[in-house]
């Protein structure tokens, strides 16, 4: 006899899987996931941590998007491609110093489209818990990026 462990799929499945797509999209098409896997941003002397961190974040994101396409397969669901928008293209071959505004933004916007998410969730633990640590962690992402837009303005500001 073979005994195989699932997750009862819930009443309401297709709603779930349709926001679970939702934020897959957003995770997989993010700014920051574009600047990490596809822009390259010029590698500025004094950027090391920059580029450590926007590494980091896009190796979270991706262990996050397959935890996501997992569930929606486990949820007998199909996971959806995304695009990323072709303004993103504007931004490519800068310092990320001078994308940091542009990235703490796109993490703020990312952070509040997965929040509305936490509630329709909140029957599915699977679903609750990749989400509960995709919000705070953008929401983090989004401090620390504002942080260096702030340290590159005052640096290139007339003593």
């Amino acid at each position: 006899m073979i005994f195989i462990k699932t997750e009862l799929i819930p009443v309401g499945a297709d709603q779930l899987i349709r926001h679970l797509n939702q934020v897959l999209a957003r995770v997989e098409t993010s700014f920051t996931y574009y600047q990490g896997r596809v822009a390259g941003p010029i590698r500025a002397p004094g950027d090391e941590e920059l580029f450590r961190y926007l590494n980091q974040a896009v190796q979270e994101d991706a262990r996050a998007a397959s935890g996501l396409r997992e569930l929606i397969v486990n949820l007998n669901g199909v996971p959806e491609e995304g695009s990323f928008p072709i303004s993103f293209s504007s931004y490519n071959y800068l310092t990320l110093r001078y994308l940091a505004p542009h990235m703490a933004r796109s993490r703020k916007e990312d952070a509040l489209t997965v929040f509305p998410e936490l509630e329709i969730s909140r029957e599915h633990p699977s679903a609750l818990e990749i989400l509960t640590q995709l919000h705070p962690r953008w929401e983090q992402e989004a401090i620390q990026w504002e942080k260096w837009s702030a340290s590159a303005d005052s640096s290139h500001r007339p003593a």
